[in-house]
């Protein structure tokens, strides 16, 4: 009987696992790959498994245990029907306002229902199993170990063996066949424990009353387990979007934030204790104030030393509050209830991260909070035989510390010497922030730490920053006029809208920006003036590019831009076989797709030459930018910009030029697909 349990709350908790990482991939790509469909995502997540474990704590309230079995085997069949997992037809996010509700009811109408049943599964079978006289029944938490195994597993093996090996319908029949299986497991445990009744080894049943209990948990013991749920949890989703923002919003960097939450529960509740209390929290004084640092400035550390301070951080933040959870159990009686005031706790995170703390700051300032509200939840305790009036000074010192770096957190994120912030917003794609020099000499525009474009007072009408003339994407204009392929052009990333500064008359451009903020901040003469001052007034279309694109008709453009990918979370949707095809469909015989591959932590060039290769494309690059010398003064930005083509003659008018290269894909060059994309293979790891 132990083993059925262990392995149906296993499965359980694999399918609820395998299914988030699969739900989101299919939603990053109608909202523009932008890290904040994760955050939104969890929140439901978080809201469905509360919604599934007060079930649980209401379902066992039935003094019957046939009846709990009953009513589970009904509401387990219902899920069936919305089975397999699949958007509503026809369904598109909104490009006026944010699209969180929008998410939601999206994510409600495909996964709530089956989410919501799976979710039930490791408080409920706890509680069956707890009835059932086994040995090991008296301590039933050991089950929740098994549960978060299950949980860590389905992450690590999603982006390691899922996503490489299976599409996303492949996906979407597997998880439903293992629902079935789940549905027949839990159903077995549930014959097991009537057997076990019936034969008089359980204590549940109409009238078989359990044996008396220790008093019910006080009211404080529900403020804490709930405060110590919602710690780790806000601090989860924090550095989440802290990673994703800076390097790439996809389910790798989803993953593993969240499993190292979840095996902190595995370590918290194993029966052997492998962390110590007392290392967590010397680790939190070591930790605490070089993530602070490098979190508040732009840091250029490299992406493996970054990402290992965080994590290491989330490690034993979450580990001091789950062991802390863990030493506090309750009864089993109790044991729904327990759990539920977790679920609780991490719901409230989710609220947390998903709506207030956008709500109430304009930058990301939850995820320092909260690194200080960890702080101050660790043990004041120091290794050694230091005497108590030095414990105590020495941890006030670190207190007083750790609260002057968060106080100091927004001055710290937006300084730049010897410059004013004009405008900060902050939207469901970002922070934005508009910055002037003191001298008033130029203006630029920031998305979180990456700059994004920039105009300069004494030449307001010339292509900077990223687009001035010695780039890729100036040469091409340049070598290209009066070519008729700059008639029409479409171009997927608005920035400040620095290349309607090279339209001529007669020609169009069409611009194609998924966040009505960057919108706002291009079209304010105030702040910059390349798009009131074009010579042929641009179109704007709010929505994602790549989907955008796909309703403009075929042979539409002479050349199309892809210009997404200077902010460091990339859009991993813009660079598959699929989104190539897409733009060529839509590009004229001869006609150009040029791609902006700056980054500071990614190698896109390797992946964009994978796919010109794949693809049986021409790629080609414009090395004379490596001739000049930057100059934050005189608007000129490192810039790297691929150009790839049908054949070589659409290439005739840039080869005059020897300074244009022809770029030849490497034997290791990755190539992405919707099905797949591996962020490792192109990482820049130091």
């Amino acid at each position: 009987m132990r083993v059925s349990f262990i392995i149906t709350i296993f499965v359980g908790a694999l399918l609820l696992f395998l299914v988030q990482p699969m739900v989101g991939k299919i939603l990053l790509p109608l909202l523009g790959g932008t890290p904040a469909v994760w955050n939104i995502c969890m929140l439901f997540f978080q809201a469905m498994l509360l919604a599934g474990y007060a079930y649980a704590h209401l379902l066992t309230k039935l003094r019957d245990s046939r009846w709990q079995i009953v009513v589970h085997a009904i509401v387990m069949a219902a899920a069936l029907i919305a089975l397999p997992i699949a958007l509503r037809s026809g369904s598109t996010a909104p490009t006026d306002g944010s699209p969180m509700m929008w998410l939601l009811g999206a994510l409600l109408l495909s996964v709530g229902l089956p989410f919501f049943v799976v979710s039930t599964s490791s408080p409920l079978l706890q509680r069956w199993f707890a009835t059932t006289g086994d040995p090991s029944a008296r301590d039933p938490y050991f089950l929740y170990a098994a549960s978060n195994a299950g949980s860590l597993l389905a992450l690590l093996g999603y982006p390691l063996l899922v996503e490489p090996l299976l599409s996303l319908e492949d996906q979407r029949t597997t998880w439903s066949v293992g629902y079935g299986a789940f549905l027949v497991l839990t159903m077995a445990c549930g014959v097991a424990v009537l057997r076990r009744v019936r034969s008089g080894g359980g204590p549940v049943g109409a009238d078989a009353p359990e044996p008396p209990a220790p008093p019910p948990p006080s009211r404080r013991d529900y403020a804490k387990w709930v405060m110590l749920a919602f710690v780790p949890s806000s601090l989860m989703l924090g550095a989440t979007q802290h990673i994703t923002t800076d390097v790439a919003a996809i389910p790798l960097f989803w993953v593993i934030p969240l499993a190292i939450y979840l095996l902190t529960f595995v370590l918290a509740f194993s029966r052997r204790k492998i962390i110590c209390l007392g290392l967590s929290n010397r680790m939190l004084n070591i930790l605490t104030f070089p993530v602070l640092a490098i979190s508040a400035r732009w840091s250029s550390l490299p992406v493996s030393m970054i990402l290992g301070l965080h994590f290491m951080l989330l490690f034993f933040a979450a580990m001091m509050c789950h062991g802390r959870l863990a030493e506090s159990r309750p009864h089993p009686r109790f044991l729904t209830a327990f759990f539920l005031a977790i679920a609780v706790g991490g719901s409230l995170g989710g609220i947390f991260n998903a709506i207030i703390a956008p709500w109430l700051f304009d930058t990301v300032l939850e995820y320092p909070l909260l690194i200080a509200v960890a702080f101050f939840l660790r043990n004041r305790q120091m290794a050694g035989q230091l005497p108590p009036a030095v414990t105590k000074w020495v941890h006030r010192g670190l207190d007083f510390g750790v609260l002057a770096m968060t106080a100091a957190y927004v001055p710290l994120y937006t300084f730049l010497p010897g410059v004013d912030v004009v405008e900060m917003e902050r939207t469901f794609f970002g922070v934005h922030w508009v910055v002037a020099d003191e001298d008033q000499r130029w203006t630029a525009y920031y998305q979180g730490t990456t700059l994004h474009g920039i105009q300069m007072a004494d030449d307001p009408g010339r292509s900077m920053g990223y687009y001035h003339d010695d780039t890729g994407i100036g040469q091409v204009y340049l070598r290209l006029a009066g070519d008729p392929r700059l008639e029409r052009v479409g171009i997927v990333g608005l920035g400040t809208g620095a290349l309607a500064a090279r339209i001529e008359p007669g020609q169009h451009h069409t611009f194609y920006e998924i966040d009505p903020a960057v919108v706002r901040i291009a079209r304010n003469p105030d702040l910059f003036t390349y798009l009131s001052d074009a010579r042929e007034p641009p179109s704007i279309v709010l929505g994602d590019g790549r989907l955008s694109l796909a309703r403009e008709p075929d042979d539409e453009f002479g050349m199309i831009v892809i210009d997404a990918f200077s902010s460091d979370a990339i859009p991993a949707h813009l660079l598959t076989t699929e989104a190539i095809d897409l733009y060529f469909r839509k590009l004229v015989p001869d006609g150009l797709l040029v791609i902006h591959v700056t980054n500071r932590h990614l190698d896109l060039g390797r992946l964009v030459a994978g796919l010109a290769r794949d693809r049986g494309l021409i790629l080609g690059e414009w090395m004379g930018a490596y001739e000049v010398e930057p100059s934050f003064d005189e608007g000129r930005f490192d810039a790297r910009w691929l150009v790839m083509a049908r054949d070589l003659g659409a290439f005739a008018p840039l080869l005059a030029d020897p300074r244009w290269q022809p770029v030849v894909a490497p034997d290791d060059a990755p190539v992405w697909t919707d099905d797949y994309s591996n962020l490792l293979t192109i990482l820049k790891w130091f």
